[in-house]
């Protein structure tokens, strides 16, 4: 028998999500702002998935464990806002057109939002990045 789990109960926004993972645990992690956009990604997948590789993508450092949880979650919180509207200037100023659209071409059959092929891009390129293909002259800008 599979169980259907509620996330209902509490507000979808990006505080009650983190706030509430924390109280599901223990303690909280240094990236506890991941899996509270995944689940906001779920109810809205227009809205940017936070994670360690969007993070790097964009210089963020995680907020330290040594400073009060209040303060990290607005951190967290600020960052994911930025990143809300930054892909919404990314889509409006169609900075990513063209690479949105061949990836759309390519995997049509998914019917992504713009928000999650530009999480996937970043992704896919940040990945490449950690393999070293910036030292082994692997990616060309034209």
């Amino acid at each position: 028998m599979v169980r259907k789990i509620k996330i209902h109960r509490f507000k979808r926004n990006f505080k009650s999500c983190i706030i509430h993972r924390a109280q599901v645990r223990e303690h909280i992690t240094a990236n506890l702002g991941h899996p509270a956009t995944k689940l906001l990604h779920m109810k809205n997948p227009h809205l940017p998935i936070y994670d360690s590789q969007v993070a790097a993508f964009y210089f963020f450092q995680f907020p330290s464990t040594n400073i009060n949880v209040d303060k990290r979650i607005d951190r967290l919180e600020a960052f994911h806002n930025f990143l809300i509207n930054e892909y919404a200037r990314i889509i409006k100023d169609g900075l990513l057109k063209l690479a949105i659209q061949v990836f759309n071409k390519r995997f049509n059959q998914w019917h992504l939002t713009e928000e999650k092929i530009i999480d996937s891009l970043i992704w896919q390129y940040v990945n490449i990045l950690d393999k070293g293909a910036l030292p082994k002259k692997e990616i060309f800008y034209s």
